[in-house]
């Protein structure tokens, strides 16, 4: 089977957080009231929350080609963002991500 483009198989919730938003989605403020609603904190915090799953899959998944290649594309596709997209910033502010940069 073929996998969609990575910007076409993230979640919109996560889309809308690294600015790659195609189509009709919910405004910023609605997934953050979301997840104030649900505990999760802000914007900022739920992206520290993936890229903590993003580490504990590239540790812990190490031998499995299919699940590293969908992790790394996954990283790429956030890192990347959109035009104008703060999740670049945002992704040098988090502790996991300098904690990732310094270790591997």
């Amino acid at each position: 089977t073929t996998n969609p483009p990575p910007s076409q198989s993230l979640p919109a919730f996560l889309q809308s957080l690294v600015g790659k938003s195609r189509g009709p989605s919910l405004p910023p403020e609605v997934y953050r009231g979301i997840f104030k609603r649900i505990g999760l904190g802000d914007h900022k915090a739920v992206l520290g929350i993936v890229i903590s799953k993003i580490v504990h899959n590239l540790r812990t998944w190490g031998d499995d080609p299919e699940v590293i290649k969908r992790t790394l594309v996954l990283l790429a596709t956030i890192v990347q963002g959109g035009v104008g997209s703060p999740a670049g910033p945002m992704l040098l502010q988090l502790d996991v991500t300098q904690q990732l940069l310094m270790h591997h």
